[in-house]
């Protein structure tokens, strides 16, 4: 496959996982992940490397960042364009355009793609099938705790909308302080975050370096619009692509409560839609990679062989 460096006047990076085809790795298909919001690549890094392995190394994957959020070097975070007069740069239709771009630069066009998407990134794999050229290609969709309506009346979308206001602000202050904190006392803060969260230390690195006050902006941003634009089911794109669609919804979901996964159960009964049994949390990415890595490699299996 090709590699790819650029949209438009962004950098951006994604990172191809395989194997030299000399070794029989190459099956014509691909899988592609698009992350959810927070959209940096990294938090992905252990479920990519986990459902790579799981497949036997055998499918290509392409693991991609949102825009702006990639913190690819120092070189790249300073110029960028700044934020508060090219919003639509970081936008959502930007981000949809930008996987489209990539795949379509980097995925040859007699090879299946697998689009797994997480969150945000499941309403953006809705988006992209509109694209010919992408729902041709495409073989199957896996949609993880799928964000794809009505996100601002969530319990969490809810919290966010009423708060994000105040604390935003704050939040954006906060992450420059610890920007400018000696190395030693942002660990120290990491450390004791994951300490206290119950989350494994190796994310610390990862943590530590998406903590970055226009990093942190963008993402909050992106999160503001997602409200705005999330929010009745695009039932009509749903029904011509149900075919490639898979959908998986969590039990605790503070984004996607039951009752979304219910009532799009009875809107579309030909569906495929399944309710988590193993008590994966909607951001998987911090506690159960490797489990849900190996779900939707599963699912993969049951495709390809």
């Amino acid at each position: 496959m090709k590699s790819y460096t650029a949209f438009g006047e962004i950098p951006t990076c994604p990172v191809i996982m395989q194997r030299d085809n000399k070794d029989g790795g190459d099956k014509k298909k691909v899988i592609v992940i698009i992350p959810g919001n927070p959209g940096y690549k990294a938090f992905y890094d252990e479920f990519a490397l986990e459902l790579y392995n799981t497949l036997d190394k055998e499918i290509p994957i392409i693991q991609t960042g949102h825009l702006g959020q990639e913190r690819l070097c120092r070189h790249y975070d300073r110029n960028l364009p700044p934020l508060n007069d090219n919003k639509q740069l970081y936008g959502l239709d930007n981000q949809v355009k930008h996987k489209i771009d990539i795949i379509k630069n980097a995925v040859p066009e007699n090879h299946e793609i697998f689009l797994v998407g997480h969150s945000i990134g499941s309403w953006m794999i809705l988006e992209m099938l509109k694209n010919t050229e992408i729902r041709k290609q495409t073989k199957k969709c896996f949609l993880l705790f799928p964000t794809i309506e009505r996100m601002a009346e969530s319990p969490n979308g809810q919290i966010f909308c009423r708060y994000n206001a105040l604390f935003a602000p704050l939040l954006i202050f906060l992450t420059k302080l610890f920007c400018l904190a000696p190395r030693f006392l942002r660990n120290f803060i990491v450390s004791l975050y994951l300490y206290m969260s119950f989350l494994d230390g190796k994310l610390k690195i990862i943590l530590r370096r998406f903590i970055h006050p226009e990093v942190v902006q963008r993402s909050l941003v992106l999160a503001q619009e997602e409200m705005i634009r999330v929010r009745d089911l695009d039932i009509r794109i749903i029904e011509e692509n149900k075919s490639v669609l898979k959908l998986y919804y969590g039990t605790t979901d503070g984004w996607v409560p039951v009752q979304y996964y219910e009532e799009i159960c009875q809107k579309i009964p030909e569906i495929d839609a399944e309710l988590d049994s193993d008590n994966i949390e909607h951001a998987f990415v911090l506690k159960s990679s490797k489990v849900m890595a190996q779900k939707t490699s599963l699912w993969i299996k049951n495709l390809v062989e």
